[in-house]
């Protein structure tokens, strides 16, 4: 007796999956199952732009990467391009931007995840990493915070009292 077959969206999670967990082989094998069946599935798209961008990440050849880098973006501009709301592949683009050292499109990109996202109820969080992340951008987590692009913030006490500028804890908070 043979196993009845999977479901596309179930195949199309494990790849997610396998992607995570770094398997880019048996990630893409699932993708390229999936794809047929769901063309038009921006949740697809997203997924194999995740899998380039990651594979670029990794690439042990450094000639590797350009071409991985513009199929992680063409694979993200065609999840955009499916479904105008889904907030997603714009803030994958931004990791892909700001990996590239192109610090004003991961801007715009990370602008338009929060904008689609806020547009559909969502909330939008985001982690200052590290005080060296928040001295390099300070102006612009700031301004992400006073525009209320973002819902929450994430931050350790060091971070929050460099986002600010004090030395006081409490002062940071408020």
């Amino acid at each position: 007796m043979t196993e009845p077959e999977m479901p596309s969206s179930h195949r199309r999670e494990n790849a997610a999956l396998d992607i995570r967990a770094g398997r880019f082989g048996l990630a893409k094998a699932q993708l390229d199952r999936v794809l047929p069946l769901a063309p038009k599935d921006p949740t697809t798209h997203l997924y194999y732009g995740d899998l380039y961008r990651l594979q670029a990440q990794r690439a042990k050849n450094p000639y590797d990467k350009p071409l991985l880098v513009a199929q992680a973006l063409q694979a993200y501009e065609q999840a955009a391009a499916l479904d105008a709301t889904f907030p997603d592949p714009f803030r994958q683009m931004g990791f892909l931007y700001y990996q590239s050292r192109q610090s004003d499109k991961a801007k715009e990109a990370f602008r338009k995840a929060s904008e689609i996202a806020h547009k559909a109820g969502g909330r939008v969080a985001i982690t200052l990493s590290d005080s060296f992340c928040v001295d390099r951008y300070r102006d612009e987590f700031i301004g992400l915070i006073r525009n209320r692009m973002v819902d929450l913030v994430f931050a350790n006490e060091h971070e929050l009292k460099s986002l600010y500028e004090t030395s006081d804890f409490d002062t940071a908070l408020s």
